[in-house]
């Protein structure tokens, strides 16, 4: 297992890489997926037309991610009976993932392994 796949399009062609977030859990308690869309293409693979490459920077390494700039993922959860702003603000490096203090889950201000992803 790795830490980021490779996602592919209707057609087979490359759209972007995964990652599992352990700030952004289901209610189950599983992180949720993050797809970043990068300037890279996996070797052999068309780029999918409704790609942009232009995002973010990647490395090329599944098992070591690095992506550039950072990850900014905004939206609202249920607190009860309102709904709240929600944020995770990330840099993924080298595997981990560093949550900066914007972030409004529990690990704001924290750096972890990024968890593996079945390929």
């Amino acid at each position: 297992m790795t830490k980021a796949k490779i996602v592919t399009d209707g057609e087979g062609r490359f759209y972007g890489v995964q990652v599992l977030c352990p700030g952004c859990l289901w209610p189950d308690g599983r992180p949720s997926a993050h797809l970043l869309q990068t300037d890279w293409v996996a070797p052999g693979m068309e780029r999918s037309t409704h790609a942009r490459p232009d995002l973010w920077t990647f490395n090329g390494d599944l098992d070591r991610p690095t992506f550039a700039p950072s990850l900014l993922c905004k939206s609202h959860r249920w607190d009860g009976e309102k709904q709240v702003p929600y944020v995770c603000h990330t840099f993924i490096r080298e595997g981990r993932i560093q949550f900066l203090d914007d972030c409004t889950h529990a690990l704001a201000g924290q750096t972890v392994d990024l968890p593996e992803i079945a390929e």
